[in-house]
């Protein structure tokens, strides 16, 4: 299962709410029945080979929480299924780790894995993560800029600091996860990509780090 700790319900609704009635009814049958995704010949195989496990099933919420909206952050978590298999059909989704920088600039939605790190939050609105991103021997810093109230642990549309993620806003641990961003900007002079997450999955194939 994953769990996501973070999803933009703006982004998510723009998405869905651009896809036909009938495409969206095709997905959710799909949805269901799916078991395995052929990723060759994929705009991004790392992004194709690791959909089967959200559709399968996800998580939105802190684990072992009491969870809050439950049947809203349901509801979100079908929409971003329907979002990412209809991103997938249209290949639309390109690898960060893959793709050559020329292609990457044109990207309208890019799929990331990697180690990301709070450089400023402010609990009643943004939080920056940054990360790195490497194109060859280019390396880029990667800020993205998340909305706090859609993290996971948000209440009543309010997100509040506690034991379970003060390391990570306010202590010096990172964590990994993956995402899809949309790039909303490029410094060439700071070597600076900025860009707005649709969501942020939790990679459990690395744990967190001090």
């Amino acid at each position: 299962m994953d769990y996501f700790a973070y999803m933009s319900r703006n982004k998510i609704d723009m998405l869905y709410d651009q896809l036909p009635e009938g495409l969206i009814d095709e997905f959710s049958i799909a949805n269901e029945k799916e078991t395995k995704v052929d990723a060759e010949g994929s705009a991004c195989a790392s992004f194709t080979k690791w959909l089967p496990s959200i559709t399968a099933k996800g998580a939105y919420a802190r684990k072992g929480s009491i969870v809050f909206n439950r049947k809203i952050k349901e509801t979100y978590a079908h929409k971003l299924d329907i979002c990412l298999l209809s991103l997938k059909k249209s290949k639309l989704v390109l690898d960060a780790a893959t793709c050559e920088y020329s292609k990457f600039k044109k990207a309208n939605y890019v799929f990331y894995v990697g180690n990301f790190k709070v450089e400023s939050f402010d609990v009643n609105s943004y939080a920056l993560l940054s990360s790195t991103l490497s194109f060859g021997e280019l390396s880029y810093k990667l800020i993205l800029t998340c909305s706090m109230i859609y993290f996971s642990d948000a209440k009543d549309s309010e997100y509040f600091i506690h034991s379970g993620n003060y390391q990570f806003f306010e202590g010096n641990v990172s964590s990994n996860f993956k995402c899809i961003f949309i790039i909303s900007g490029i410094d060439e002079e700071t070597k600076t990509i900025h860009g707005s997450p649709l969501f942020l999955a939790i990679d459990n194939s690395i744990q967190m780090v001090l």
